[in-house]
């Protein structure tokens, strides 16, 4: 679809979007392939995009599955929070662009070699395990063998009702990674009690077979000095992207 065409779907729909002088690009975040630069017109919306605000806001069900993505289901309240400015994003949207990213081939190696990206729900999870019995679920041996055949793993991090950032669990350097848009002045309390329990994890899984790892020999991880990526606030709000 052209720009003209765009614009001219745009009009009929109501909504102004912004001039551009070249063809639209559909979903290019995440990024469709290594090269491409994202550039500030990728954020504008389409004439589809457009079409598909429409259907969501005139759904007379809030009941109906509007998205499904894998094991993500989004209704049209959740959707909503997306199209309202000052309204908190929840784990169900979270999920479900992170299995959109999953789905980029491409994504799942970076610089510092292969990453795993956690969601937000298991990562909450993660969060509560301050101590872990001996009848815990059996995903829970799974998920820490899976997490040592990569070099990085990528969890999002919930400051709840306010804010989400990234931390990258860094084997090859050893550290965790954080990268917040509102700078490092946050308080990371929710950050320590994940590593905290993720910490619980590898020890339980230690306890039930033998873990083995090339990428990283030391799990005490609540230990890892962390690095804020992030030198200067960049946002102003807990909500926007």
């Amino acid at each position: 679809m052209v720009a003209d065409e765009d614009e001219d779907l745009a009009q009929t729909s109501g909504m102004k979007r912004p001039q551009t002088v070249k063809p639209i690009r559909l979903h290019n975040k995440p990024k469709k392939a290594p090269d491409y630069v994202v550039a500030p017109e990728d954020y504008a919306c389409t004439g589809d995009d457009w079409s598909v605000i429409e259907n969501i806001m005139t759904e007379p069900s809030d009941k109906r599955n509007l998205v499904s993505i894998n094991d993500s289901y989004l209704k049209k309240l959740q959707l909503l929070r997306l199209l309202t400015e000052g309204e908190f994003v929840g784990d169900e949207i979270i999920d479900a662009y992170i299995h959109c990213i999953s789905a980029k081939q491409h994504l799942q190696m970076r610089s510092g070699g292969s990453v795993f990206l956690e969601n937000a729900c298991i990562s909450k999870m993660i969060k509560e395990f301050s101590s872990i019995r001996d009848d815990a679920p059996k995903w829970v041996l799974q998920r820490a063998k899976t997490y040592l055949e990569h070099d990085m793993i990528f969890v999002p991090v919930n400051i709840e009702e306010f804010h989400w950032y990234l931390a990258v669990i860094n084997t090859g350097k050893r550290c965790i990674q954080v990268l917040d848009s509102v700078g490092p002045g946050m308080n990371r309390n929710d950050l320590t009690a994940m590593l905290k329990g993720l910490e619980n994890v590898f020890q339980y899984a230690k306890l039930q077979m033998e873990l083995k790892s090339d990428k990283c020999k030391d799990l005490n991880i609540s230990a890892w000095p962390r690095e804020e990526c992030i030198k200067k606030r960049l946002q102003t709000d807990g909500y926007t992207f």
